[in-house]
């Protein structure tokens, strides 16, 4: 039965930031053991992907991803892997590969969008 959401991030040594949100995961399982129970975290530079039992796939990685290389060419290969599954992907590595927030935001405001102020912080 597919009732499972893999939930994919940087693994060990990879992205900005170790073990990025644990505590909304730890939330989760305090406060909502059965949906908990559903999401399995798949940490990049691990074991493949299974994606056997779930029912849709949400990349939870740092943009821009192209930053990571090696994370952003797995997490292509499970995107692909999930299409051809026709299961629903969120957050897809390729929106997330080389468009931070602040491209976006002079992108946006270029076309007279409106959008709030963004500005990076190095």
């Amino acid at each position: 039965m597919r009732d499972t959401v893999l939930l994919v991030r940087h693994g060990p040594g990879r992205g900005r930031i170790e073990g990025y949100c644990n505590h909304v995961l730890d939330w989760l399982g305090a406060e909502r053991p059965e949906l908990s129970a559903r999401v399995r975290l798949h940490e990049t530079g691990t074991e493949p992907a299974v994606l056997d039992d779930v029912c849709a796939v949400f990349f939870w990685l740092a943009d821009p991803l192209l930053d990571y290389p090696d994370c952003y060419e797995e997490a292509i290969a499970i995107q692909q892997e999930a299409e051809l599954r026709s299961l629903p992907v969120m957050n897809r590595p390729t929106a997330l590969a080389a468009y931070g927030k602040d491209f976006q935001a002079k992108r946006f405001l270029t076309e007279d969008i409106p959008t709030p102020r963004a500005v990076s912080v190095d």
